[in-house]
Formats: C-alpha cells, sequence, structure tokens
C-alpha cells in the first residue's frame, strides 16, 4: 500500500520515496512529509520495513 505526503503512518517504520527511492523512519501516527531530497510532487510512500 503506498501513502501520500499528509497522512498518517499505519506502523512506525522505514518508508521508501516513489520518487527517488530515498528512505525515512517514521513513527505510527506521524504525518508523512514530502520528500527532502528529490522534493518532486504527487510521489507516494511505500512502508518497507515495520520497526518496533
Amino acid at each position: 500500500m503506498a501513502y501520500s505526503p499528509g497522512d498518517k503512518a499505519p506502523e512506525t517504520g522505514r518508508y521508501k520515496c516513489s520518487g527517488c527511492g530515498n528512505t525515512i523512519i517514521v513513527n505510527k501516527g506521524e504525518t508523512l512529509p514530502p520528500c527532502s531530497k528529490c522534493k518532486k510532487a504527487g510521489i507516494k510512500w511505500t512502508l518497507v520495513a515495520i520497526l518496533t
């Protein structure tokens, strides 16, 4: 499942940018940001690893 910037993270984990492959760690319930690396419009974040 892919998530847009502004969505709440469903899980604490590592999310990957669809535009450039950058990964970030976001805690459950935090707002997913725009990608700070590629700054492309319309990117999606994909959860690639759940962290506990």
